[in-house]
């Protein structure tokens, strides 16, 4: 793991970088963002998403870890963020900065519950999203918001002695968390809304997701017997639903740590599929990075004072570009044109 800083919209943002194992350099074609939640499902899900990156890696795929700004080591405090956007343009710079430190065309990205909304976002608007992986998103955010404050009534009710929340007209402490009125108000708007993407989604469904589907007879699992995983297929989308219990609306039942070792197993198989199949149509060939891009993240490997010369925009190119380095120059970086010698004068 190698933890590190990156910008967004000129702040500091704090990333963990877990690089593809058994791949020399960036040679691996595959690269995840794992998109976090927020407040306390962050915390307990901390560990749960570091096994899935280590596994991921071990896959040898290279992944992106990070916390958005106004959380863990990252700037801001949560209170100074005012909308999702904010955190929406995190995960698109956490997308650029995994495609400069990988050469990786494009990436997938993979968000647990309100991480997987934003995810989605990101993807309607880029490019060079080739895939996703929604892990028990969101689906209804009146519900989501009914139930933190419902965590937060009761967290106060252990208390011994009255303990107020640090609630303001403009600040609501949600489970020890501060949230800005303005972010609760989208959140309460999110509804989890895929039918307009192209990617290839693997959407894993809450667990009382599985009940009420055996119970309606839809199609979901119906008895003890049934396999622990139930995949249904539908177009791009495949919907995973996970045998595990514990349900996120438990927050204060779940104690530290949320596990879930069988579906970090599934998800690390189905990502492998979902390369596969991301491969297979040619996507890869069809969509090339920016060229910025590239030429920054060559000129960062480049020690002081030396040169490293880039291949011609196309076959018929006339010029040579070089990504350069200047020393003396607090890490100016230029890139030098010149003429095809092979043209002569």
């Amino acid at each position: 793991m190698k933890p590190e800083f990156f910008q967004s919209e000129g702040n500091r943002v704090f990333g963990v970088y877990h690089p593809a194992q058994g791949h020399l350099g960036r040679a691996s074609p595959h690269a995840v963002v794992v998109c976090p939640p927020f407040g306390q499902e962050a915390i307990r899900s901390h560990k749960c998403l570091l096994l899935l990156a280590n596994r991921l890696a071990g896959n040898g795929v290279h992944v992106l870890r990070f916390a958005y700004r106004g959380t863990d080591d990252s700037d801001m405090w949560a209170d100074e963020i005012t909308s999702l956007k904010d955190w929406i343009n995190d995960i698109v710079a956490a997308k650029h900065y995994l495609q400069r430190l990988t050469e990786c065309n494009g990436v997938m990205l993979l968000g647990l519950r309100m991480g997987a909304n934003l995810a989605v976002q990101v993807a309607r608007q880029s490019h060079d999203v080739h895939s996703l992986v929604l892990w028990e998103p969101i689906q209804d955010g009146v519900r989501y918001l009914y139930r933190l404050r419902q965590n937060q009534r009761q967290m106060l009710d252990l208390w011994h002695c009255k303990v107020a929340s640090r609630d303001t007209d403009e600040i609501e402490e949600l489970f020890a968390t501060p949230y800005q009125l303005s972010v609760l108000r989208e959140i309460q708007q999110l509804q989890l809304d895929t039918a307009d993407l192209q990617q290839p989604i693997l959407n894993i469904a809450a667990p009382q997701a599985v009940a009420e589907r055996g119970r309606g007879g839809t199609g979901g699992p119906q008895s003890r017997q049934d396999p622990p995983f139930y995949i249904s297929p539908n177009g791009m989308e495949k919907r995973m639903y996970a045998p595990e219990s514990d349900a996120w609306e438990l927050l204060n039942d779940l104690e530290t740590l949320w596990w879930r070792p069988q579906s970090v197993q599934r998800i690390v198989a189905e990502v492998s599929e979902m390369f596969d199949r991301v491969q297979q149509s040619g996507w890869h060939q069809a969509v090339r990075p920016e060229t910025v891009h590239s030429y920054l993240d060559r000129a960062s490997r480049i020690p002081v004072g030396s040169t490293a010369t880039t291949a011609p925009h196309t076959a018929n190119s006339s010029v040579q570009e070089t990504v350069m380095r200047i020393p003396n120059a607090q890490g100016l970086v230029g890139i030098l044109t010149e003429p095809d010698p092979s043209r002569g004068p």
